[in-house]
């Protein structure tokens, strides 16, 4: 009998017996009706955990938003015969908190440094460090956050404190961007026929007829998508603009899209689709040619094997098949473009021990350095096989340790 002012507590209800099976048909559920919402299953199904133990649900894992977080939880909850869910997945968001937090309470890693990316809990440092502290503390640091599955370590390497490239692609159509905005599209190239100078880069903006003649120094950076100039807006605004030029000079053109690449004999062979520059010389060291009328870039032609003339006609002592074997060979990358490449490659890796570790990798002259610690023999492997497999790299050479690994998040 119970005593007075003693309070009984009847025992919670137990959810009714489940078996293995049952649990496995429940997991695929839940997978399934998660995958119906697109956003998730595009971006961040690949990198998300679905495991059930007696009709519970537990989502572990990455997620790249908040938002998707709460989404995948309701709907893993609509499931018939799902007890309840356990929502353990990790935002990108959140993963950023949680470095900015811990990066906030050691004093080596508390000064300013450079930004840090987070993708499906893929952390990359940038750079450059502010202290020889940082350096050293920061990679381990990171990689001991939760959710953390790779520390890439770009430490005074990163994309946002790189020198400019020394080689610009300014195929047309491109889009420009400066301080973060897009400013015009890459529309002609004023060149010097003789020597293949560049004097000008020029910008539209679309459905007004203005442009803008941009100097070729003035571009740090190109990527696929966009041309990056190196300058405040204030000083694109004093750019020169198609009411203040005057038309080119002798010895000089507009090369654009309506240019055509043709044999000596006349035949056509290819259309033109910009330009690689060197920047800090502005010269162009080799044009963009279209195989197909309505083909992107196919490949690079080296100035030394065409002239100019101001008929819209580049013409080539190459054949066709000389273009076509030339095309197929490519141009040499340069280091930057390797190591974006290999770095991008492994933000799309799935790594057997969580979390992987943390990797570097240096490229001099196509010869990729790699450095870092893994977990996991199969992850080393794994990691030196992409990096062989990045266009542009001659050789290899691993410096990879292997450690103990910690129980997954």
């Amino acid at each position: 009998m119970a005593k007075p002012n003693q309070r009984t507590i009847a025992p919670a209800p137990q959810p009714p017996s489940v078996n293995r099976a049952d649990d496995e048909d429940l997991r695929i559920a839940v997978s399934e009706e998660i995958a119906t919402f697109d956003p998730i299953r595009s971006v961040s199904l690949w990198r998300m955990n679905v495991t059930v133990s007696d009709g519970v649900v537990t989502l572990w894992g990455n997620i790249a938003t908040t938002d998707h977080k709460k989404i995948a939880a309701e709907l893993a909850a609509r499931v018939p015969r799902a007890v309840a869910v356990d929502n353990e997945l990790i935002s990108d968001e959140e993963l950023q908190l949680l470095l900015a937090a811990a990066f906030e309470r050691q004093e080596e890693t508390r000064a300013r440094h450079g930004p840090v990316e987070v993708f499906l809990g893929t952390v990359t440092l940038n750079g450059p460090a502010p202290t020889p502290g940082y350096q050293a503390a920061a990679p381990a640091l990171a990689l001991a956050v939760p959710g953390v599955r790779l520390v890439i370590d770009r430490i005074g390497t990163g994309p946002a404190f790189e020198a400019p490239q020394e080689f610009i692609e300014a195929r047309f159509g491109l889009a420009a961007i400066c301080e973060g905005d897009e400013v015009g599209r890459v529309e002609q190239l004023r060149i010097d026929t003789g020597q293949w100078h560049v004097r000008a880069v020029i910008l539209g903006d679309g459905p007004s007829s203005r442009r803008v003649a941009a100097p070729a120094i003035a571009c740090a950076r190109s990527d696929e998508r966009y041309l990056y100039l190196d300058l405040t807006k204030q000083q694109f605004a004093r750019l020169p603009t198609s009411a203040d030029w005057t038309p080119a000079a002798a010895g000089e053109l507009l090369l654009d899209s309506a240019f055509e690449v043709e044999s000596l004999a006349g035949a056509r062979l290819a259309g033109v689709g910009g330009a690689r520059l060197h920047r800090a010389f502005e010269t162009a060291t080799h044009l963009g040619v279209r195989l197909g009328r309505l083909e992107a870039i196919s490949g690079w032609l080296p100035v030394g094997e065409c002239r100019l003339n101001g008929d819209n006609v580049v013409v080539t002592r190459l054949s066709a098949d000389e273009l076509q074997q030339l095309v197929e060979r490519g141009i040499p990358r340069t280091d930057g473009e390797i190591l974006d490449e290999l770095y991008r490659a492994l933000r799309f890796t799935t790594w057997e021990a969580l979390p992987a570790g943390v990797v570097r990798a240096r490229s001099t002259f196509g010869r990729l350095e790699l450095d870092g610690d893994l977990r996991s023999p199969m992850d080393r492997a794994a990691l030196e096989r992409i990096a062989g497999s990045i266009s542009g790299v001659v050789a290899v050479e691993s410096r990879v340790t292997l450690r103990a690994s910690r129980l997954p998040f």
